[in-house]
């Protein structure tokens, strides 16, 4: 395992339970929130290194060592939201959260797929972050992510002190044990190319914020890091994946997985496109 967790040695928490949880995850057992909570305290970079490994297991168990690639659909640039940021409704004025989760459900019953994610650094707990992971499992959302908080010029939050870029990995890890079979992604977006294969090593398997060059096209945490210099490109990934033991997907084999997903649902490509057309 080459994604290895380097700081001040902290306290091990409960060894033995350690064994107990990655154990029943691996084996296909769901986590209570206590156990993603427990997952979350973990300090150790001995003990996240073998959460990292069990993460990595479960990715390989079902989506063996092939990895999605995501660009943007720039459909539009506006926006009409003015969200503090983000999953946490507190963060979001003007917004009803209830009604927000209600549009998901409905959209998911149609058969359409959902992503459903948190913010990292936010001032959230691990209780809070273990009851977000909660409604991903209501909600039955196909594709899952964490990404860690990026101050923005001119936002009321300008000023808050990111988290260190380890709690994202943590977090992102303890959700592939929650979520051994579902999409989640490594985004390009909060630290480029450069963080991408400590993400990967943390059990996602999809690259997203994949950006071309030269087209005056931006990201969205850090909209410019990493464009011009083409580092934002498939090319440039391809050439990460191959020291992670990993390789792109093809678009069949994306395809074949959405087509499980939308099966699972009771659903298929055919009867949701009058919805998406209406």
């Amino acid at each position: 395992m080459q994604n290895k967790i380097t700081s001040t040695p902290k306290m091990k928490i409960d060894p033995i339970r350690l064994n107990f949880t990655l154990a029943k995850a691996k084996e296909g057992g769901a986590l209570s929130k206590r156990d993603i909570t427990f997952l979350l305290d973990l300090e150790d970079s001995e003990q996240i290194d073998r959460l990292f490994q069990a993460a990595c297991h479960l990715r390989t168990k079902h989506f063996g060592n092939e990895i999605f690639l995501y660009g943007f659909i720039y459909a539009s640039t506006y926006c009409r939201n003015d969200c503090r940021f983000c999953l946490f409704n507190r963060l979001r004025p003007g917004q009803d959260y209830d009604l927000r989760l209600e549009a998901k459900l409905k959209a998911h019953k149609r058969g359409m797929l959902i992503e459903e994610g948190l913010l990292c650094g936010v001032g959230e707990t691990a209780n809070d972050i273990a009851e977000s992971m909660a409604v991903m499992h209501d909600l039955d959302a196909d594709q899952v992510r964490v990404m860690n908080f990026v101050p923005q010029p001119g936002t009321p939050m300008v000023n808050r002190t990111p988290l260190d870029p380890k709690k994202e990995l943590l977090i992102s890890a303890v959700m592939r044990l929650a979520f051994p079979d579902r999409l989640i992604p490594a985004s390009l977006d909060v630290d480029g190319l450069a963080g991408l294969k400590q993400r990967l090593e943390a059990g996602a398997n999809v690259v997203t914020s994949i950006v071309p060059p030269g087209r005056g096209l931006a990201g969205v945490a850090r909209h410019s890091l990493d464009i011009e210099e083409g580092k934002r490109t498939i090319a440039s990934v391809e050439e990460i994946l191959p020291a992670c033991g990993l390789r792109p997907a093809s678009a069949e084999t994306y395809l074949s997985w959405i087509t499980r997903r939308m099966e699972a649902l009771g659903k298929s490509f055919n009867s949701i496109l009058p919805s998406i057309v209406a």
